[in-house]
């Protein structure tokens, strides 16, 4: 059984809480969840992404490499 300070500690986010700080649309958010890049929860009819799982999903995302132009610079 959890102890009631790891129930205080777990993080949750709503749909509309996790679109506020990640800056996704909800069709962008649902097709991460619907290819299996970010992982959402069900809590009843209530869908919600722990802080873990919003995390990992964060560090995954790939980088923006620069690329040189035909003059040789960066752009």
């Amino acid at each position: 059984m959890m102890s009631s300070d790891t129930i205080k500690n777990m993080e949750l986010l709503s749909v509309k809480d996790f679109l506020a700080l990640s800056g996704l649309s909800k069709t962008s958010f649902y097709n991460e969840v619907n290819a299996g890049r970010l992982l959402a929860r069900k809590i009843g009819r209530k869908t919600v992404i722990t802080a873990e799982d919003a995390a990992a999903w964060r560090a995954s995302l790939p980088a923006v490499h620069r690329r040189k132009g035909a003059n040789g610079l960066e752009h």
